[in-house]
């Protein structure tokens, strides 16, 4: 039975500008973006990559009925419905929301996204505010050597 991965907008957003949307697909998953994410996304600018790529995904975009105990948390849409359905799924919940991501640990809803905020992180953001890149990398962002980056020390 294949994992179920569970996207909110952020990380499509994000990943879409970076074009590495790619990231989200393999044959190891199901991907699944909630229709509120859906509608989120397409409220965007036309030239906004994320709204190009949703337009054409194949994708499972179901409108799940949200719980009291998540609609409790105060969240919006998107990471309601995303919950929700990995919650029944008892798939993965794709956040960068830090709220979101403690609604669904709290209910016991696995989660990626906080363990990727370094990757792309910006000057100047706070860290639960960094968006995240999805799935973890098979080798390292930076070339070493034993225990040293290749970088000259003063870049570091």
């Amino acid at each position: 039975m294949p994992d179920y991965w569970v996207v909110n907008a952020s990380p499509i957003i994000t990943l879409a500008k970076i074009a590495r949307l790619d990231l989200l697909e393999s044959p190891d998953h199901e991907l699944w973006v909630p229709e509120a994410v859906v509608v989120e996304i397409l409220a965007g600018p036309q030239d906004d990559p994320a709204r190009q790529a949703i337009d054409g995904w194949k994708v499972n975009s179901p409108s799940p009925t949200i719980p009291a105990d998540i609609l409790e948390w105060g969240l919006g849409s998107g990471e309601s419905s995303v919950i929700t359905l990995a919650r029944e799924t008892k798939g993965i919940a794709i956040l960068d929301d830090a709220e979101g991501r403690a609604c669904a640990q709290t209910l016991g809803v696995r989660v990626l996204g906080r363990q990727f905020d370094h990757m792309l992180g910006r000057p100047g953001v706070q860290q639960h505010r960094r968006p995240v890149l999805l799935a973890p990398l098979q080798r390292p962002l930076m070339p070493r050597v034993g225990d040293r980056h290749l970088l000259p020390r003063r870049i570091r």
